[in-house]
This record gives structure tokens, C-alpha cells and sequence, in this order.
């Protein structure tokens, strides 16, 4: 219930990479803005009913009261073995029921969390711990919990004074110990501050030439949030310290200087390959400026050129091509998101729109090797350069379905339409004309029967030719035509060793 957005289905996205395909309007900025909305890593509004929900329900949602209530996103997560052992730590074993939990997000701002725990499980394990007799467990009703020891519901009929008391106490001792009388709200304090942040990433702030150092050091924002900031990013991607870059002896500026530009240049040309006669080089500069008192001070800027080792000179970073700025921009930021070690999901809308066909491959093989290992991504795209062929699992099709439904999402691709498929087809068709390229002698056939009979055929000649036909064994290998004569049949084959490969 977000916009174009009715009911998207059930999506399931993949432990690594996933990738949102369809036309335009089709849904799928809608899917990942809602997808941040329900734990964003930077700040972002909060639903807002009125621009967010679905305009053709709004009047009669509205009426009838519903949208308040209404949660437009739900998201299931998977615990793994250390939010796991978290709960385990302090709550001991199998008192989780299951390995999910259930986030929802309503539009009144209240938020929902779902999971299962065995509260008797948690009882035993803190009467284990605790060391209490057997006969005053015996006291207990089986299968109780914390909250029923703690109010008296738990006690068993006929008990003496004495071991009420007892109970009595070991009950203020359990209330004392779980919050609320409850192994589940312990359990959600634990898991909550581990439910992983959603990161957008749309149309980022390209990363400026020219910096003033001491704004650049005196801003607050967060990653994603502006140029200044992916500057700042930059400079701790390479190591770079604020007290040598001002510093006024210049042998020990120039060094770090010249170390930071070697960091960098190997950090992104590991990943771009469009021109390998790059270098980043980082310089300092001071500038003369008039202040308000009609005095002159030095501001100092940090300096970001690219040097062209090809045709030897060097222009300010703004002057390269927006393909190059958004790529190097985007490795910067992100480092800086990186390095803080948070457990974040990447949302990616339309991302490398700038980027040449063999380029946007460069960013894949970067989403691959350096995000897909340490955090899940989602990336929605159109572009055919953007689908890996030999990845197609990880393909979600996003379509309108019409007024009533809005826009699904699917892994389905046989319900798909031409339109929401055609990034797909020419993904495939870039791969198999690449692929045909290898070898004169390719063929293409139409369908599994045509294969399996050529398989058949392929696979009784080379028996043949294994019984003792050592020179029909060369020929088929070499390729010639050649003919042999078997069970009344005449065959005649123009064989050719890529044929039989392929």
C-alpha cells in the first residue's frame, strides 16, 4: 500500500545481489523508497498518507478510517548465527522459536516486530542458572513461563506456607530478571538494535574539484548526504590526516599527498578499465580571500585533479566525464559506509545511467567483489549491461499489473511481458552474440529436440570411431567430411571440432 503500489506479492530477494527489472513506471523506485522507509541508515521522512498512499483508494480508505492502521511495508528477515547467539547469551538455548523476524511499519509511525520465543524454555534456563532446587521447581506448573511465575498464575494448589514463600520470593527474583515479566521483550531489546539499516542510493551528489579543507572538516552529514561529505569519504578511504594535509612544512605535505594519490589510483582503476592511463593526484592550494573587516585570510583548498599519462596533463576532477565522476564519487562515499562496519542493505535506483556498456560490467563485477560479500544489495535497473546472464536467479520482474492491483513484483519470468522482459532479451543476445564470436563454425539450432538429436548422432560416431577406427577418430576430430558405414545406414558428416564442442 505505497503508491503505485496496491499489494507487491511476497518478494523474495536473494542472500547476495538482486535485481529489479522493468519499463518506466513500472514500480520499482516505489519498491526500494519503501524498502528504506522501513529502517533507514540516513534520515528520511516518515510515511506521509497523504503523498504516499495509493491515490485511487485514498477516499475510500480514508472514510472508512483504514490508512492510519494501514502498514505499507513488511519486511521478514533471517536471524543468523550471531543474532542467534545473542539471545542465546543472555537468554539461553532454544528459546527462539524460529530464525526470522518480522518488521512492519504503519502510516501512523508506529512500528510492529514479530518472532516467536518459548517463554518456558527461558524459565528453566534461568532456574538452571540460578541453581534452584527440584523441589521447588516441582512447585511450578509445567510449561509456565516468567510472567505467570511472576504474578502467581504458576503456582501449583495445596502449597504449604513456607514454600510459598519461597516461591513468593524466586517470583519477585523472575520479575526482577525479565522485563515486563517476559523472555520476548529481552529478546526484542536484543534483536531490535540488530534488524539491519536500509541505505538508498539514487541520484548522488557528485563529489566537487575543489574542496575548502576546514568545511570539509567542520561538516556533520552522513553518508549520502552531500558532495562535501563523499569528499570527506575520499580522504579516509586513503588514510588521509587533516593535521598533514594543513601542515606548513612541505616535504611532509607533498609525501602524504603523494601516498594518498597512489591509494586512490590503485582503489578505482582497480574497477575502472574504460582508460588505464589515469592517476587521481590530491594537491593542496591556499588562497587569499577578503573577509568583512577588509582583512585578507588564507583559506586552503584541497585540490583533486586527474592526470592523463597518455597525452601528459592534468584537469580538475569536474572536468572529467559524468560516467567517470559518478563512479568515482560512488566508490568514495561508500567506503566511508564501508569502513564503519554497520549492517546495512544497498539500495541502488537506476545506478551507472553514465556509465558505458563494458563500464556498467566494471560496476557489476565491484557490486560483486567488494559489496555483495559484506552486505545484501538491491539494484533496480532497465539497462540490458546491468543483467548478468549467468546470474538470472537473482532477476525480479516488476510490471503494472492495472488500477486495482498496482505493481507486482515477480521471479516468474514466463508471466512477464515483452516490455518488462526486453532488458533480459537484450542482456541475452549481447551474451550469445559475445560468445559467438569465439570460433567460424558455431551453430545455432532452435530447441531441445534438434540438440538431442545432433547429441545422439555426435555421441554414436565418436563409439564408432572408438572401436579400433583411429584414423575416422582423427578425421572427426579435424574436421573433414568423411563417411562410414554402420548397421545398413550411410552416414556423411561435415564434422568440425567447434560444432562437436558447442
Amino acid at each position: 500500500m505505497f503508491r503505485n503500489i496496491a499489494d507487491s506479492t511476497y518478494i523474495n530477494f536473494e542472500p547476495d545481489v538482486t535485481c529489479l527489472v522493468g519499463k518506466n513506471e513500472s514500480g520499482k523506485t516505489a519498491i526500494l523508497q519503501a524498502l528504506c522507509r522501513q529502517n533507514p541508515a540516513v534520515a528520511t521522512g516518515a510515511f506521509d498518507e497523504l503523498e504516499d498512499y495509493p491515490r485511487w483508494r485514498y477516499v475510500d480508505d480514508r472514510r472508512t478510517g483504514r490508512i492510519a492502521q494501514t502498514r505499507p511495508i513488511e519486511c521478514t528477515f533471517e536471524l543468523d548465527s550471531d543474532d542467534v547467539a545473542a539471545v542465546v547469551e543472555e537468554l539461553g538455548p532454544r528459546v527462539l522459536r524460529s530464525r526470522t523476524l518480522t518488521r512492519s511499519l504503519a502510516y501512523n509511525g508506529d512500528a510492529y516486530i514479530g518472532f516467536d520465543v518459548d517463554e518456558a524454555a527461558a524459565l528453566i534456563n534461568y532456574l538452571d542458572r540460578a541453581q534452584i532446587s527440584r523441589e521447588l521447581r516441582s512447585l511450578i506448573k509445567p510449561g509456565a513461563g516468567p510472567e505467570d511465575l511472576s504474578d502467581g498464575r504458576a503456582f501449583a494448589e495445596d502449597i504449604d506456607r513456607k514454600k510459598r514463600g519461597e516461591l513468593e520470593v524466586l517470583a519477585n527474583q523472575v520479575a526482577l530478571r525479565f522485563e515486563n515479566g517476559s523472555a520476548w521483550n529481552i529478546a526484542k531489546r536484543i534483536l531490535k538494535r540488530r534488524i539491519p539499516k536500509f541505505f538508498y542510493f539514487s541520484h548522488y551528489q557528485i563529489m566537487p574539484g575543489r574542496v575548502d579543507l576546514d568545511e570539509l572538516y567542520s561538516t556533520t552529514q552522513q553518508p549520502g548526504q552531500s558532495g562535501l561529505q563523499t569528499a570527506r569519504a575520499l580522504l579516509r578511504l586513503a588514510g588521509a590526516e587533516q593535521d598533514v594535509l594543513t601542515a606548513e612544512e612541505f616535504e611532509q605535505r607533498k609525501a602524504e599527498l603523494e601516498a594518498i594519490s597512489s591509494k586512490l589510483s590503485r582503489e578505482v582503476f582497480r574497477y575502472w578499465t574504460q582508460n588505464p592511463n589515469l592517476l587521481v593526484e590530491i594537491d593542496a592550494d591556499n588562497a587569499a580571500v577578503q573577509t568583512d573587516s577588509e582583512h585578507t585570510a588564507v583559506v586552503r583548498y584541497l585540490d583533486i585533479r586527474v592526470r592523463d599519462t597518455r597525452r601528459g596533463y592534468t584537469s580538475n576532477f569536474s572536468q572529467r566525464s559524468s560516467g567517470f565522476q559518478w563512479f568515482f564519487s560512488f566508490l568514495a562515499a561508500f567506503s566511508e559506509f564501508e569502513d564503519r562496519g554497520r549492517r546495512v542493505i544497498v539500495l541502488l535506483d537506476e545506478p551507472a545511467l553514465n556509465l558505458h556498456g563494458r563500464a556498467q560490467a566494471d560496476f557489476l563485477r565491484f557490486i560483486d567483489e567488494r559489496l555483495a560479500p559484506n552486505f545484501q544489495v538491491v539494484y533496480a535497473t532497465h539497462s540490458p549491461f546491468l543483467v548478468e546472464p549467468s546470474h538470472l536467479e537473482r532477476v525480479r520482474v516488476v510490471q503494472d499489473a492495472g488500477d486495482d492491483t498496482g505493481s507486482v513484483v515477480s521471479q516468474d519470468l514466463s508471466t512477464a511481458d515483452c516490455d518488462s522482459l526486453l532488458p533480459l532479451e537484450a542482456a541475452l543476445g549481447h551474451d550469445v552474440a559475445q560468445n559467438l564470436t569465439l570460433g567460424p563454425d558455431d551453430q545455432l539450432i532452435e530447441g531441445t529436440g534438434d540438440f538431442a538429436n545432433l547429441q545422439t548422432m555426435r555421441d554414436h560416431v565418436l563409439a564408432v570411431a572408438g572401436n579400433g577406427h583411429e584414423a575416422t577418430r582423427s578425421t572427426l576430430q579435424h574436421g573433414a567430411t568423411w563417411r562410414f558405414w554402420e548397421h545398413d545406414e550411410w552416414w556423411r558428416f561435415w564434422a568440425r571440432e567447434k560444432f562437436y564442442h558447442q
